[in-house]
């Protein structure tokens, strides 16, 4: 390693001496991880009442938090998180720090076989609440990036179909930016439910 790259420098060093913002770094991820602890107890109402209930046992919400997503601190909720190696469903809702808030629905196999028909008719609704759709080959992308999301809302339905029918996964997801987070719980928890509609759910007083 070059000598010279292990030199702090003053941005470096003033932060060193400060532990101030490392405290409050920690209180913003607990405050997350409390605000999606909440947020779970809103959804498992509206995801009990489901039928895919039946059809995907998940019991109870996962909530995990890390340090390096690209470098930077996040944390995930997963509700329902059904992880097999060849049939997922899950809505993630993610804290990105230094980015946003997302939610995504990531369907694969015989989930999104079984959902798809009802995902192509609800191609107008994820279009009006500004859905993104992966468009990309990488599965496990988090990053809601132009290269590999394109928002529903701007492309051609046609085109939309195309990609619900080449992949054997699915991904549609939303970012909320930390301006518009003043609801943040409450925007969470209506586009878990929009979701839920897309998927063919009706839910009560829509």
């Amino acid at each position: 390693m070059n000598e010279a790259n292990l030199m702090f420098s003053p941005d470096e060093l003033n932060l060193m001496q400060d532990g101030e913002w490392i405290l409050t770094k920690n209180k913003v991820i607990r405050k997350v991880c409390e605000l999606f602890g909440l947020l779970s107890e809103e959804m498992k109402p509206l995801w009990e009442n489901t039928r895919f209930n039946d059809l995907y046992k998940v019991n109870r919400a996962m909530i995990s938090k890390g340090e390096n997503f690209q470098g930077l601190p996040y944390v995930v909720l997963d509700y329902p998180g059904y992880f097999r190696k060849e049939n997922i469903f899950s809505i993630r809702c993610l804290f990105w720090w230094g980015n946003y808030f997302s939610i995504t629905l990531h369907l694969r196999g015989e989930a999104k076989e079984y959902f798809a028909n009802s995902l192509r008719e609800a191609i107008p609704i994820l279009a009006k609440y500004d859905f993104q759709i992966c468009a990309g080959d990488d599965e496990w992308i988090q990053e809601l990036n132009q290269k590999d999301f394109s928002p529903i809302s701007a492309a051609d339905e046609g085109y939309i179909k195309s990609i619900l029918d080449a992949h054997a996964f699915l991904k549609i997801s939303c970012k909320i930016p930390f301006q518009k987070m003043d609801d943040i719980r409450q925007q969470l928890v209506a586009h878990y439910g929009i979701l839920l509609e897309s998927l063919g759910h009706q839910l009560p007083n829509r």
